[in-house]
């Protein structure tokens, strides 16, 4: 409107008939004769045109530059592209006809769990690089062990560590030499950092107590359990979980609540040894987890983070033994030990009780080779990939489980960790995409950018093959725009809401909620924000080195079930159950009334956000860095 009224203006006042809006800019170059006024007119006109051209130039430019998704249709449109009406039928299509057998194949008991370095990982791996290779996908790595440039493989350098039970002698006891003995599996789950011997003795040694065991100093929380206090060469006892006063600044669990953190920290400090005390509460879920994950092997990477100490001996123990020994009236309550500890100003001690903590086992281990398989649907501007100029999508989704209870289990369902839920149907969400972005790019729909379909082993032992990954990336981390991770499918029908985790931390969120809202769907909150389900998956690696992440999930709202009694009832019992058993298995989600409508509304804003990344030049940027 401006440029308008400024080209009638200078036409207007002119001597000879107005000149043409359809080319304004002959108003300068007309023949007709204009007055010394009408010249100082179309003079300053044009000032104001040029200025607010500039102004609009670099408005756009700036807003360009700060890569700030906002609501304006012709931002999105432009900067965002989204699949056309036949590309989301093919998603779709792919959808029906492989979803669900590639969950039924995976959780199968042929597949055995699932377990690092076992048969079962190689089979799981087997298949899902064997649907990448039919859906026309390139290997993502090189093998220089077999010479090779596009292996579906990278081989992760892992080591297994199996307490052996009949060796295994752990009790706590105190001056009064009352004690409770420990039992692996039933009132602890412990093992060892150590690489040069296979037992382990720890005679006597005093406990103290560290609270949350969290150091975080500076701003917003201004906490330190330690102070300085040494914790070097001791053995800790560690609340797991935060104080009350961290959620009242976040409202959500930060990492400082993560048991894992506990562990990175006191590593760090040079502790001989950590005990994570359980509650139900504060870990987010049962025993019967940790009972499962002690019959397991313990795996690791080869290598510990630079500046840290191996522990001797860390793992878990049991509120109900430590409250046993309480009834005798020698030490705090675990109740007790949190109000301590919820204290402004605590710091690490061994005031509180005078108590001895003694372990002796044995452990086997072995060095193994964990695989993450991996594929790539390459731009379709460039051949291969360029470490210098090119940018790259990776969408991740986890393919370990747990194995089987025991290595006499052969083909029993009844000693098989399935792990249909978690995460067969993730991995099937993973492979349906990977189908649709071939196909797009094989009839050239696809893609300005490359994108790097990742299924990591070793997620249940904290994330292993995703940190492998991020520390061996086939390309520099900087040139990774977007991370997007699946874990768990939607099984129970279609919601109203849909949820990333990581949704306000870049202008992933951004594109999302205008995804959300192309599906009709409204943005939710994070379901379990006291879980810290934002720490707990492949994408929280990738957060960690700075790359713009989310985790998508569902809602709580579902269509039919208008408040969230429904969610907390099928999502509670699923955790109650079924999480981490054996009975997490394709029979459960195929006796669902609705299995696949609800995984189908995940896939189609996946879809939606991934073809924007891929069809887009603009990156996504941090908001704010706070994990």
């Amino acid at each position: 409107m401006f440029v308008r009224k400024t080209i009638q203006r200078v036409a207007t006042v002119c001597d000879g008939t107005r000149t043409s809006l359809r080319n304004p800019f002959l108003v300068y170059y007309s023949r007709y004769s204009c007055t010394r006024r009408t010249l100082r007119v179309a003079a300053s006109s044009s000032v104001l045109l040029f200025g607010f051209l500039v102004i609009t130039f670099f408005w756009k430019c700036v807003k360009l530059e700060r890569h700030t998704v906002t609501n304006k249709d012709w931002l999105f449109a432009n900067f965002w592209p989204q699949p056309d009406v036949e590309s989301l039928e093919q998603l779709e299509s792919f959808a029906k006809l492989f979803l669900d057998q590639d969950i039924k194949t995976l959780s199968s008991d042929k597949m055995e769990g699932r377990g690092v370095g076992t048969q079962g990982e190689r089979k799981s791996a087997r298949f899902i690089a064997g649907a990448f290779e039919d859906a026309l996908l390139e290997g993502a790595f090189s093998d220089p062990s077999k010479n090779t440039q596009n292996s579906f493989y990278q081989q992760v350098p892992l080591e297994g560590v199996q307490v052996e039970n009949a060796s295994f002698v752990s009790y706590l006891k105190d001056l009064k030499n009352n004690s409770v003995s420990l039992i692996q599996g039933e009132s602890c789950s412990l093992t060892t950092d150590l690489s040069d011997s296979n037992i382990v003795d720890l005679t006597g040694s005093k406990l103290m107590f560290g609270g949350y065991c969290i150091y975080a100093p500076k701003a917003p929380f201004f906490w330190d359990d330690f102070g300085n206090v040494s914790v070097k060469n001791r053995i800790i006892l560690c609340l797991v979980n935060q104080p009350s006063y961290f959620f009242n600044i976040e409202d959500r669990l930060t990492y400082y609540g993560r048991w894992s953190y506990k562990l990175e920290e006191l590593r760090r400090r040079g502790a001989l040894g950590v005990l994570l005390l359980h509650t139900a509460e504060s870990a987010g879920y049962g025993w019967n987890v940790i009972r499962s994950n002690s019959q397991s092997e313990s795996i690791r990477l080869r290598y510990l983070e630079k500046n840290a100490s191996p522990l001797l001996v860390y793992g878990w123990l049991s509120s109900v033994a430590w409250d046993n020994l309480a009834e005798k009236g020698i030490i705090p309550y675990t109740e007790d030990l949190k109000n301590y500890a919820e204290t402004k100003g605590f710091l690490c001690n061994e005031d509180l009780f005078d108590l001895s903590f003694y372990a002796q086992f044995q452990v086997k281990r072995r060095t193994l080779n964990g695989l993450n398989v991996g594929a790539l649907v390459q731009s379709s501007t460039k051949e291969f990939l360029d470490a210098s100029t090119d940018s790259l999508i990776v969408v991740t989704s986890h393919y370990d489980h747990l194995g089987k209870i025991n290595n006499d289990c052969h083909s029993s369902s009844n000693c098989i960790y399935h792990g249909a839920l978690d995460n067969a149907s993730g991995v099937a969400k993973l492979l349906v995409l990977a189908r649709t972005f071939g196909f797009l790019k094989h009839i050239g729909k696809c893609c300005k950018r490359s994108i790097l379909f990742l299924s990591p082993t070793a997620e249940e032992a904290v994330l292993l093959g995703s940190s492998y990954y991020v520390d061996h990336p086939i390309l520099p981390l900087n040139q990774t725009v977007a991370c997007i991770n699946f874990d768990g499918m939607n099984v129970w029908g279609r919601t109203r809401d849909a949820v990333a985790l990581g949704y306000s931390l870049s202008d992933l969120g951004d594109l999302f909620r205008e995804v959300t809202t192309l599906e009709n769907l409204t943005v939710g909150d994070d379901p379990e924000p006291h879980l810290g389900h934002l720490y707990r998956s492949d994408q929280f690696p990738f957060l960690q080195r700075g790359v713009p992440s989310l985790k998508l999930t569902h809602g709580k709202i579902f269509q039919g079930h208008e408040n969230e009694d429904y969610f907390n009832r099928v999502v509670g019992e699923y955790l109650k159950n079924r999480y981490h058993q054996v009975l997490d298995n394709y029979e459960y989600i195929h006796e669902q009334s609705d299995p696949y409508t609800g995984a189908l509304q995940e896939l189609r804003i996946a879809f939606r956000l991934l073809f924007a990344l891929a069809q887009s030049e603009v990156t996504p940027h941090w908001k704010f860095h706070s994990l």
